[in-house]
Formats: C-alpha cells, structure tokens, sequence
C-alpha cells in the first residue's frame, strides 16, 4: 500500500492552488489524497494556528505518513507546520511559490485590490502567469472572479492583509535550521510574486533541500506546465 499523500490544495491570495490534474495523478498513482480546496483566508481565516490544527489533524489520523504539498502561502503554512509540530508520520514537505523570502511588487495595492474592481484583479492575474496564452482562458477567468471576490469581502480582506503580515515577518533561515525533514522545492523559473533566486541560494546551504525549476513558467507552473509539474510533483514524491 503506497503512502498517503496530503496534498494541500491551499489557493494562494492570487486565487490559485495546486489544482485537481495534481491531485488526480497523485491517487492513479496509488496514492490517498486529502485537499483543502478553499482559499487561506476563508478556510483558515486570519489564523495560523487554525491552520496547524488542521493539519496535526489529518496526520494524526492518518495510518500511513504523509507528504505535505503546498502552494504559494500554503508553501509556507507547511514549512510552519513542520517547524512547529513536525511528526515522524511525515515523510516530506513539497512547496512551491512559497513566500517568507523577496516578495515583488504586483502592480496594484491592497487598497485597489479591495475595490473588487476587475481591472485591479487582472492586473494580478498577469504577475501570475509568465505566458498566459499556456493557461486555459476559463483557467484565468474563475482566478480573476475569485480575486475580485476574495479583496472586495472586508472580513476575508482583513484576513488577507493578517497572512501577508505573517508572511513578510517569517524568518525562513531560522526555521530551516530547525527543520530535519527533506523539503524539496518546485519553482517557476520567472515567479514575479515569490521569485526563485533567494530560494536557490538558501538551497545551497541545507543538506535537507532540493529543488527543481519548471522553466518558461511563473508562479502557478502547476497551471502553465501541469505536465512537467505533475511528473516534478510525483518524483519527489516517489524518490
């Protein structure tokens, strides 16, 4: 029996997650697969502990270890879980797009964003995406609505700017010290949102990581090149 697989389909404040081609893969694999498939802000609200409650949860209850997939800000709520809770049921961390380290500039403020104008929503979609004409139009669509509606909602916006605090003051050196478990990385080669050099270079100096850059491809390469993305994904997983 293969091991389970937690993948957690956290979407990022930008509206996408790792999306069901993955997960789909990962069980004609052999593998059990559990997702979260709202947003941070509203599965989680403004908490990190709800966040890592919920996880110790799913691990605690599993039979078999698991692999803690993450995505964007989910990256590093996994990152956070082993750090805090860590578990010998887990077997690896998986992140992508993680913020915590340099976080560019996406062409619009949160005070436009919250308009829920979809001119400041599209706007975001394109720091998203290196090459859009790779992504389903339906694909940037229902991330564009999602923004719109994530921003304009106060409750949720107030949980937004709460992650995006925790997110900028997270010490990732630090925590990786304190971190044992194999953490392997999967990048977009030109991520405009959470770019891939300083990750690179802390690569260099823990034992314990490893990454793999999806080239020609941004912060969502699970949607640019689902793919090469989904063959990344499962190797790490099976290596």
């Amino acid at each position: 029996m293969r091991p389970l697989s937690s993948s957690q389909d956290f979407l990022p404040e930008v509206g996408y997650g790792i999306p069901s081609l993955q997960t789909s893969n990962m069980i004609n694999s052999g593998y059990s697969a559990i997702t979260f498939n709202e947003a941070i802000p509203v599965a989680f609200e403004g908490n990190i502990q709800r966040a890592l409650n919920e996880l110790d949860n799913i691990v605690n209850n599993s039979e078999l270890p698991c692999y803690i997939v993450g995505n964007s800000l989910g990256a590093l709520i996994a990152l956070h879980f082993a750090f805090k809770k860590g578990s010998n049921k887990i077997r690896k961390i998986i992140m992508s797009g993680s913020p915590g380290q340099l976080e560019m500039e996406t062409g619009v403020s949160l005070n436009d964003l919250h308009t829920g104008s979809e001119e400041y929503a599209r706007i975001l979609v394109s720091h998203v995406f290196h090459d859009m004409k790779k992504v389903a139009p339906n694909i940037i669509e229902k991330g564009t609505n999602e923004i719109k509606d994530l921003f304009h909602n106060n409750h949720t916006f107030n949980n937004i700017a709460r992650w995006l605090l925790f997110s900028r003051k997270y010490d990732v050196p630090t925590v990786l010290n304190q971190v044992s478990l194999p953490i392997d990385l999967i990048w977009g080669e030109y991520d405009e949102i959470t770019p891939i050099k300083p990750w690179v270079d802390i690569t260099n100096n823990f034992s314990n990581l490893s990454i793999k850059i999806i080239e020609d491809s941004g912060h969502s390469p699970m949607l640019e090149d689902p793919a090469l993305f989904s063959h990344s994904l499962l190797t790490s997983i099976n290596s």
